[in-house]
């Protein structure tokens, strides 16, 4: 989400939220820039791990370059995360992930 009219006290303009399908917990990580994506869901990814036990098995999200460029895509490979790509102007349907 962004870029936000007001930056937030750290100097952050975008934000990106993360729900997890099954317990619908809420994440959100405020960035400065959108290429931050990939380095928030390794954040995310590391901490449900270590609460759960669990691995992420899929992300959904829109098709924003963020989610679709060659090193988002090369680290879900790697992962083994399955990406979906929600249809265009669906936002109800953005950024939920299931592990």
């Amino acid at each position: 989400m962004g870029p936000m009219q007001t930056k937030t006290p750290g100097g952050c303009t975008y934000a990106v939220t993360f729900i997890d399908d099954f317990s619908r917990h809420v994440t959100v990580y405020f960035m400065k820039k959108k290429s931050q994506v990939l380095e928030k869901f390794k954040i995310l990814e590391a901490d449900m791990e270590s609460d759960t036990g669990r691995k992420i098995k899929r992300i959904r999200s829109d098709n924003g370059g963020e989610y679709t460029d060659r090193l988002f895509k090369e680290y879900l490979s790697k992962q083994g995360i399955r990406h979906e790509k929600t249809v265009p102007y669906m936002p109800s349907r953005m950024d939920w992930l299931s592990g």
